[in-house]
């Protein structure tokens, strides 16, 4: 569903931009006061850890809670780069906005799915530059940050439907955005359209559905192991996932490429220069090693913007501790 350059309005495209920007900001002051907040508390009882805090449920200190986002962007990542085929000619991939806001809150998942996709967008030609905006607001606002509440309404009543609910939400409204934002310009015929995505994206609903669950429960599991096992796990899965994807990821187009394809306009596509396109590793001729050179790059990328994102929360958290 990644759009790319040249396929939107530029004005919407600005527009979009404009908007997922200010989301992001918001987003990450949400976090930065979470976090804040919670040390505050901490400090203000004497180190009592009986603070029940939104999306710090569970952690002693920001580091972890900061790791537990690092964790989940590279699983997301990762998983993103297997394609599976669902249709001949097609294939499609996990979106992961309802496990990353279901296993935090909807604040941080809309950081980690957009962060995605800014790297996405900027290293590996994954989507454009400009259509950001667009991506960001239909994987990460409606994917992840709205689906959340969807899931929240409907966890009331079974956990399971609460799940395929959310990832109903998350793929088909996210699906309908899309369509919209490329046919409100242009002379593509909506309905058409509509039919042949929403009859793509019904199949990948199951299989976001499927994986939401499983991750969940895996990220559940984990966080009873040992500290040092835990870790190793989940370092080493994403780079399995990515080694998988090297081998046995699908070829095919996804399915808003199908989509261009079919109804001709492609070739409005307005391909970037990035140092990955394509997920490979420059002046690597090995197809297998040039992917999975590529996905540990980016792998290590998420690493070190967490870590730089955790060290400024460290660094106000050191201030309380002064005052």
């Amino acid at each position: 569903m990644h759009i790319s350059d040249g396929f939107l309005n530029n004005n919407l495209a600005i527009g979009l931009l404009v908007g997922a920007f200010a989301m992001f900001g918001y987003c990450l002051d949400k976090v930065f006061g979470n976090a804040v907040v919670f040390v505050e508390n901490l400090v203000l009882n004497n180190g009592n850890a009986g603070i029940e805090l939104y999306s710090l449920e569970g952690f002693d200190n920001t580091n972890k809670y900061f790791q537990k986002l690092a964790n989940i962007a590279i699983w997301i990542f990762a998983l993103q780069m297997f394609n599976v085929p669902i249709k001949p000619a097609t294939s499609a991939h996990l979106i992961g906005g309802v496990f990353a806001s279901v296993i935090t809150d909807p604040f941080s998942g809309f950081i980690i799915i957009s962060s995605i996709l800014m790297l996405q967008s900027l290293f590996f030609s994954d989507g454009g530059i400009l259509a950001l905006g667009a991506n960001i607001f239909n994987m990460a606002f409606i994917g992840s940050f709205l689906s959340y509440y969807v899931y929240k309404v409907l966890s009331n009543k079974n956990y399971y439907f609460a799940i395929f609910g959310a990832c109903c939400f998350s793929i088909l409204v996210a699906s309908l955005s899309c369509i919209i934002e490329l046919t409100i310009f242009n002379t593509l015929s909506f309905i058409a359209i509509f039919e042949d995505m929403m009859s793509l994206h019904l199949i990948i609903v199951l299989l976001e559905t499927i994986l939401t669950l499983i991750l969940i429960k895996t990220f559940n599991n984990l966080s009873e192991i040992q500290k040092n096992k835990r870790t190793i796990i989940f370092i080493a899965v994403p780079i399995v996932i990515v080694s998988l994807a090297s081998f046995f990821a699908s070829n095919n187009p996804d399915t808003l490429k199908r989509l261009a394809i079919k109804y001709n306009f492609i070739n409005q596509s307005k391909e970037m220069i990035s140092l990955f396109k394509g997920y490979c590793f420059p002046f690597i001729n090995n197809y297998f090693f040039s992917t999975l050179c590529a996905g540990i790059t980016g792998i290590t990328f998420i690493y070190i913007t967490y870590k730089i994102i955790n060290n400024i929360v460290n660094a106000l958290r050191n201030n309380l501790k002064n005052k």
